[in-house]
């Protein structure tokens, strides 16, 4: 029986990167989606292409109901959950003195409270003693910090923090949990970066290039791995070097 990842925001960029490495080691692969349609079912054909299984489900992270729904839906189609990637993640950047509220929560419920529900539910749903891969994607921000991104950069650190928490709690369990902390990474999200700002920043990287997408789809494929057994706890980055944890 091929094993079963899950990855949220797995359409685009990093998250179908993830899907499509995953597809590669005979993984039937399940991805989330917000709003793009279109894109999750170009993802869900290649994925496909792999002589895999794959399941397209859409989502409202913010609503612990349905991300409940969602790992159900998953596990009665490809069974029990072995790798969780919480991937989907929003930003909404400004200084402080002109967040809105409604900036403040969007960040937080999807990025935070959006991954402690899908991680809760596939605890509960999954068979008893089953053993579970969780990766988080944070990011350096989560690390370092960033201006104007204090929603986005409290987000990130929480889901750090969870995945030192979680690490303690879930070990017991012989369930693991890290998460992958990418530097600037050429994605739609970081399409607001000019050309020449990415080349400045990647000249301050001692390997002298920005992360791609098929980087941080390789650390988690690494953290699902057999070899991976005993990381637990960590955060890890995947930055060429720019800073550590």
């Amino acid at each position: 029986m091929r094993k079963h990842v899950l990855i949220t925001g797995g359409s685009r960029g990093i998250g179908k990167a993830i899907a499509l490495r995953f597809a590669s080691q005979e993984f039937n692969v399940t991805i989330t989606y917000a709003h793009n349609e279109k894109a999750a079912e170009e993802t869900l054909n290649e994925v496909e292409s792999k002589s895999v299984e794959a399941l397209a489900l859409k989502i409202d992270l913010k609503r612990i109901d349905k991300t409940l729904e969602i790992i159900q839906n998953a596990i009665q189609k490809f069974g029990p959950i072995d790798v969780l990637i919480n991937n989907a993640g929003v930003k909404r950047d400004c200084p402080i003195e002109t967040m809105s509220e409604q900036d403040y929560d969007l960040v937080m419920d999807t990025n935070v409270k959006g991954s402690w529900a899908m991680i809760k539910h596939t605890i509960n749903e999954n068979p008893k003693h089953h053993p579970l891969r969780i990766i988080n994607i944070t990011s350096g921000t989560g690390i370092v910090g960033r201006e104007n991104q204090v929603n986005y950069a409290m987000s990130k650190f929480a889901l750090n923090g969870m995945v030192k928490a979680l690490g303690k709690e879930l070990g017991p369990k012989g369930i693991t949990i890290n998460a992958v902390s990418p530097g600037l990474t050429d994605t739609d999200m970081t399409s607001y970066v000019s050309p020449e700002d990415k080349k400045k920043y990647a000249d301050t990287i001692p390997l002298k290039r920005l992360g791609t997408t098929q980087d941080i789809a390789n650390a988690c494929l690494f953290l699902a791995s057999d070899e991976a057994g005993f990381i637990n706890g960590q955060v890890i980055p995947v930055n060429g070097g720019i800073h550590g944890a």
